[in-house]
Order: C-alpha cells, then structure tokens, then sequence
C-alpha cells in the first residue's frame, strides 16, 4: 500500500483534535490541584506540574501515530477505535478528580491499559512505528494505574 503525501491539515487535524479532548478531559476534571494538594500520596507521586506536561507530550504522540495511521489508507475502523479510546481517556479526570471516585478510576484506567493494547496490536498491523509511538503512553497508563491505586487505598 502506498503511503499519502504529508498533509499539513490533516496532521493539524489530529494533534490538535487529540489536545482538544485531552485538555475538555482536564476541564471535566474540574480544580485537578485543589484536589491533589491534600491528598496523601503513594511513593513515586510527581509534583501536580508534571502531569499536565506529561499529558500534553503523550498527547501530541499519538496525534501523530494516529495521522501516520491515516496516511496508510483506508483503516476507518482503527481510527474510529483510537478516538473512543482517547475520549474514553478524558472522562477519567472526571472520575478522579470532580467525583473523587478513586477506586473507580483505577479500574477505569486498567480498562484504558486494555484499550490501548488492542489500539497498540492494530496499528502494529498497519504501521509499526505508529504502533511503537503507543509505548510511552501505555506505560504512563501503567503508571498512572499505580498512582491511582495508592491514592485509592491511602484516601
């Protein structure tokens, strides 16, 4: 299959569509540092700063695996799955921090981990550096699921 000349618009589209819905996830999240100051946190907990940095660096990575994907061809149906996982991703900000749903939102995130995995086994089909661009997202989910977990039980 022959790869789509580069498109300015379409890589704009799916970086900036992909920051969007992280950035409405931060806002469903409500005052996400209200809420972390005072929890009592688990070992290996970052400064409330590093999270939106983290999130907005593995944002724009899989913007970009995602253009990639579309330069391939037709792979609707991939792409359909990497938009339901990304704003499944946001309405966990939601759970945690405006709801406070701690134990929720851990297994929300192991559902986000098993997303992600099946999203990481279908662009490896399509473009294996796409796929590759997953991993730094997909060990931030295990991460996040360890954080997540210690302020559920510490909370």
């Amino acid at each position: 299959m022959q790869q789509e000349k580069f498109s300015l618009k379409k890589f704009l589209f799916y970086v900036v569509v992909t920051q969007l819905i992280g950035f409405i996830g931060g806002m469903l999240g409500g005052d996400a540092s209200a809420v972390y100051a005072p929890l009592v946190k688990p070992p290996l907990s970052p400064p409330a700063l590093t999270f939106p940095i983290v999130w907005g660096i593995l944002y724009l990575i899989l913007g970009i695996a995602a253009y990639m994907i579309d330069r391939e061809g037709d792979n609707v149906g991939s792409l359909r799955f990497y938009w339901v996982q990304i704003v499944l991703n946001a309405l966990w900000s939601l759970f945690f921090f405006r709801l406070k749903w701690f134990t929720f939102a851990a297994i929300w995130i192991v559902l986000l981990i098993l997303l992600t995995a099946r999203l990481f086994l279908q662009f490896n089909k399509i473009k294996k550096c796409a796929a590759l661009l997953l991993i730094p997202y997909l060990l931030w989910l295990f991460f996040a699921l360890y954080l997540n977990i210690g302020f559920a039980m510490l909370n």
